[in-house]
């Protein structure tokens, strides 16, 4: 790509391209999501930690973070992509046992309940439903993380990513800065056509434990921030930049 930096100079920059897709969902969907080789976790200062989720974090990592962070009075979490760990870096965020993080809405059937042959609205009546409420018990007894969590949040947190943030705002009320996520929290539906083609499809509902709305409309951040060209032209990170701001300001 040809980007014209902050003084105006035109610059060729090279990006990492995708592996060429051959067959599998896993190998090829998590790379759109992921362009990390090594897990990331670092002190931006003595008093802030920050973890980058999309990056490949694996148990000894997450337990090695919370090594390094042991003594800070606040954590900075980045959802702003897709996690590889799903859940294990909140066991030692979470200060009670056996926590509801949400709601979830699915049909019972899967095809149109047919109730009276001569009235053709029944042939599609879809509202039976069954709702289940999720809820995650880490049995923690030993050391919780005492300190602020913030979670950075943007469109690009969609599905797991979105469901580890709200566990992440249920457990320890953490705060979410950056712009709305994509809205697309439920679990999927799959169904087999000709020609050995498998369509998925989300067929739920997937919401806050009170009933909220999550699907097509996102996760809130409670500071809204985005980039913005000048900043991106300087290097700057401005939604990383506004978190540190919060934690040591308070606004």
């Amino acid at each position: 790509l040809k980007v014209m930096d902050a003084n105006g100079k035109v610059k060729d920059v090279f990006l990492r391209t995708l592996s060429e897709f051959k067959s599998g969902f896993d190998n090829f969907a998590l790379k759109m999501y992921s362009y990390h080789d090594k897990p990331t976790f670092k002190l931006i200062t003595k008093e802030i930690g920050y973890v980058d989720l999309t990056s490949p974090m694996q148990q000894t990592d997450i337990d090695s973070m919370f090594t390094m962070f042991k003594n800070t009075k606040a954590i900075i979490f980045d959802m702003r992509g897709y996690p590889h760990a799903h859940g294990e870096y909140f066991s030692k965020l979470a200060g009670k046992a056996n926590i509801v993080i949400s709601k979830g809405t699915m049909t019972t059937h899967s095809s149109p309940n047919v109730k009276n042959y001569d009235n053709f609205e029944s042939f599609l009546d879809i509202e039976d439903t069954h709702t289940n409420y999720q809820n995650v018990n880490y049995n923690n007894v030993g050391w919780v993380y005492p300190g602020k969590v913030v979670m950075l949040i943007n469109e690009a947190a969609q599905s797991a990513a979105e469901h580890a943030c709200l566990t992440a705002k249920v457990i320890c009320n953490a705060t979410f800065i950056g712009s709305p996520t994509a809205g697309s929290l439920a679990e999927m539906t799959n169904f087999n056509i000709p020609g050995s083609i498998t369509l998925w499809f989300s067929g739920g509902i997937g919401a806050y434990p009170d009933g909220k709305a999550i699907n097509r409309v996102g996760l809130q951040p409670d500071i809204f921030v985005r980039p913005t060209i000048k900043g991106i032209q300087a290097g700057k990170d401005e939604v990383l930049e506004r978190a540190v701001k919060f934690l040591q300001t308070g606004k």
